[in-house]
C-alpha cells in the first residue's frame, strides 16, 4: 500500500513538472510584435520643398518639387538625387493636372545627374498625355539611374495622334545613360511609336548601358518599336544580365524583349532573358526585333541570352533570340538558347530569323519549333545572304516548317561558302516544296562545307530532301557526317 502511494506520488509530480515545464516554454516562445511595415508616403497631387532637401528626397510631394524642377529647368548636372523613403503617387495623373497634379511643364528640359533610388519603391506611376516623350522623367541626358522599382504602371498616348517616345523612366533620351538595379512591375506603356520600359526614344552617337533591369509590364506601340528595356534606339545599347516578362507588342514593325529597333551603332546584349510573347507585323525576336541598316557595317554581339516566349512575326522575319540583323559587319551569336515557338511568315530562326552580314555562331541551342507560311526557316538561322556565316556546335531539336528552304540549322544561305562544323539536328524539318537539309536547306550560289556534323530527325521534302544537305547549286564539301533519320 505504501508502495502504490508513493509510486502515485512520484507520478503526481512528474505531471506537475510537466506543465510547469511547458508553461516556461510558452512564456518563451511567445510571439513577439511584428515589426512595423515600412512607411509609404501617399501623394496627395501636390508638390513642396519640405519633402526635397539637400538632394534628397522623403515625401511624394518632395518627388513631385524634385521632377517639376527638372521640367522647368534644372538639370541637377553633376549631382545626385536621393530617394529616402517609399512612395505612393496613388495613381493620380500626372500629365494632364488632375488634381494640381501637372508638375511637367517642359518635355525640352533634361534631367542630366544621378537618381539613386536606394532601393526604395514608387507606387501607382500614371501619366496619361497628347505629347512626345511621356514618362517619368520625360528627358534626359548624361544621365544615370539606378536601385529603384516601380510598381503599378499606366502610360498612354490618350489620342493614339502619331506620337513618340513613352516609357516608364524616360521617355527620351540623349549623351551616354546608364540603368542600374531598376525593375519596372505591373502595369502597361501605351504608345503610338517607340514604347520601352526604361527608355522610349534614345538618339544618335552615344551609349545606352544597362545591367541587372527587369521588367514585367505590359509594352504596346500601336505602330512602330516596342522593346522591355529600349522602343527605339539610334545610338550603342549595351545590356546584362537583365529579364524581361512582359507581353511586347508592335503594330507594324520592330518588337523585342530587351530592344525593338536599334539602328546605327555597335551593340551587345550578354546574359538577357525574355520570358513573354513577342509580337508584330514585321522583326520579332526574343532580344532584339531589329538591329542596323545597310548602309552601316556595325556589329552586333549577343551572348548567353535566353528566350522562353512565343515568338510571332505575322508578315516576315521571326527569331528566337533576334529577328533581323541588318548590316554587313560580323556578329557574334554564341552559347544562347531559345525554348520558345517562333513564326515568321518568311525568315523565321530558332535564333535568329535573318542574317545579312557574316556571322560566328558557336554553341547555340534551338529547342521550340520554328515555322514559317513561306520560304527560309532553319532551327538556328532562317536566312542569310551575301556573307558568310561559321556555325560551331550549333544544335536543333525543334519541328523546323515552311515552304522552300528549311533546314536544321540554316534554311537558306547564298552568294557565299557557309560552313558548319559538329552542329546536330534531331527536330522533323518538312518543306512543303522544295530544299530541306537535317543540317543547310538549300545553298543559292554557295559551295558549303559541313564536317562532323549529324542528323537523326525527318527530313521531308516535295524535291530535293537530304539528310545532311538539301540543294546547292555548286560544289559540297561534306565530310565525317552522318544521317540516322528518315528521308521523305
Amino acid at each position: 500500500m505504501k508502495q502504490h502511494t508513493k509510486s502515485t506520488c512520484r507520478r503526481v509530480l512528474a505531471l506537475c513538472m510537466s506543465v510547469l515545464m511547458l508553461m516556461t516554454a510558452w512564456v518563451f516562445v511567445a510571439p513577439t510584435k511584428a515589426a512595423a511595415e515600412p512607411d509609404i508616403d501617399v501623394w496627395q497631387g501636390g508638390w513642396s520643398y519640405n519633402g526635397f532637401s539637400n538632394n534628397h528626397i522623403s515625401s511624394a510631394d518632395g518627388f513631385a518639387q524634385f521632377i517639376n524642377n527638372v521640367g522647368t529647368g534644372t538639370s541637377y548636372s553633376g549631382q545626385t538625387i536621393y530617394l529616402d523613403i517609399d512612395i505612393d503617387l496613388n495613381g493620380i495623373n500626372f500629365g494632364n493636372g488632375e488634381n494640381g497634379s501637372n508638375v511637367f511643364y517642359s518635355r525640352d528640359n533634361y534631367f542630366e545627374g544621378t537618381f539613386d533610388g536606394q532601393g526604395h519603391t514608387i507606387y501607382e506611376f500614371r501619366m496619361t498625355n497628347d505629347d512626345h516623350r511621356v514618362a517619368l522623367f520625360r528627358s534626359a541626358r548624361n544621365a544615370t539611374f539606378k536601385n529603384l522599382t516601380v510598381d503599378g504602371i499606366y502610360v498612354d498616348d490618350i489620342n493614339n495622334n502619331g506620337r513618340n517616345g513613352f516609357a516608364v523612366m524616360v521617355g527620351y533620351g540623349d549623351g551616354d545613360l546608364t540603368f542600374e538595379n531598376i525593375h519596372l512591375q505591373n502595369g502597361i506603356v501605351y504608345g503610338y511609336n517607340y514604347v520601352g520600359g526604361l527608355v522610349g526614344e534614345y538618339g544618335a552617337n552615344n551609349t545606352l548601358r544597362i545591367t541587372n533591369c527587369t521588367s514585367n509590364v505590359t509594352m504596346h506601340a500601336d505602330n512602330d518599336r516596342a522593346g522591355g528595356m529600349v522602343g527605339h534606339a539610334k545610338g550603342s545599347v549595351i545590356a546584362n544580365g537583365c529579364t524581361n516578362s512582359g507581353e511586347i507588342y508592335a503594330g507594324y514593325s520592330d518588337a523585342g524583349g530587351m530592344a525593338g529597333w536599334i539602328e546605327d551603332d555597335e551593340s551587345s546584349f550578354v546574359n538577357c532573358t525574355n520570358t513573354a510573347k513577342v509580337s508584330t507585323d514585321a522583326c520579332a525576336g526574343g532580344i532584339v526585333g531589329y538591329f542596323g541598316s545597310k548602309s552601316q557595317d556595325k556589329k552586333m554581339t549577343l551572348t548567353g541570352c535566353v528566350n522562353e516566349g512565343q515568338i510571332e512575326s505575322r508578315a516576315k522575319v521571326g527569331g528566337g533570340i533576334a529577328g533581323m540583323l541588318d548590316t554587313d559587319a560580323e556578329h557574334s551569336i554564341e552559347n544562347n538558347v531559345n525554348r520558345g515557338s517562333v513564326y515568321g511568315r518568311e525568315d523565321a530562326g530558332g535564333i535568329v530569323g535573318s542574317n545579312i552580314g557574316k556571322g560566328i555562331w558557336r554553341n547555340n541551342k534551338n529547342y521550340g519549333s520554328v515555322r514559317c507560311d513561306n520560304d527560309n526557316a532553319g532551327g538556328i538561322l532562317g536566312d542569310v545572304e551575301d556573307d558568310q556565316n561559321m556555325f560551331y556546335n550549333c544544335y536543333n531539336t525543334g519541328s523546323v516548317q515552311g515552304k522552300n528552304s528549311i533546314g536544321g540549322v540554316l534554311g537558306y544561305g547564298q552568294n557565299a561558302n557557309h560552313e558548319f562544323y559538329d552542329c546536330g539536328n534531331s527536330g522533323a524539318i518538312t518543306s512543303t516544296s522544295d530544299a530541306a537539309g537535317g543540317i543547310f536547306g538549300y545553298g543559292n550560289e554557295s559551295e558549303p562545307t559541313i564536317e562532323q556534323c549529324w542528323n537523326i530527325g525527318t527530313v521531308k521534302a516535295y524535291n530535293d530532301a537530304g539528310g545532311i544537305l538539301g540543294r546547292t547549286y555548286h560544289h559540297s564539301y561534306i565530310r565525317r557526317c552522318w544521317n540516322a533519320g528518315s528521308i521523305e
